[in-house]
């Protein structure tokens, strides 16, 4: 197992949960995973797991390090909002080819229909020439 070195920093929480204020002292920790400074990421302290940044690496924290980084909550939201992404582009993609079947349906049924009425075949004709210079593009 590798092992990777990293320093630190906690929030300050002087102004409640939503403080992007830091402490000053920066802390050594050791981790199993592979970190880039400014991620945030879970650490085990005597009060339990804490959110904190990434400042630093480097084998100089090796010495210093008594506990471990948990996670890398960075890299999980990035996961996450991918996943999100994907699920929004694909229901857009249903939409709009919903839309354009239904469209499609709607337009053979008025072409079948047209046969019997020549009120709507006047209309669907002044349709077709309304759009035929229209592009997506």
């Amino acid at each position: 197992m590798k092992l990777y070195y990293y320093g630190v920093r906690f929030f300050r929480y002087s102004d409640g949960t939503n403080s992007n204020e830091m402490s000053a002292k920066v802390y050594s920790y050791h981790s199993t995973f592979p970190c880039r400074v400014g991620d945030l990421v879970v650490a085990e302290t005597k009060d339990g797991y804490k959110v904190v940044r990434v400042e630093g690496e480097g084998i100089e924290h090796q010495n210093k390090a008594t506990a471990f980084l948990v996670c890398n909550v960075t890299d999980h939201v990035a996961t996450v909002n991918a996943a999100r992404n994907r699920m929004f582009r694909r229901e857009a993609l249903r939409k709009a080819m919903e839309s354009k079947l239904t469209e499609s349906k709607f337009l053979e049924m008025c072409k079948q229909m047209c046969e019997h009425d020549p009120d709507l075949a006047r209309l669907l004709e002044e349709y077709n020439a309304l759009y035929s210079d229209v592009t997506d593009e």
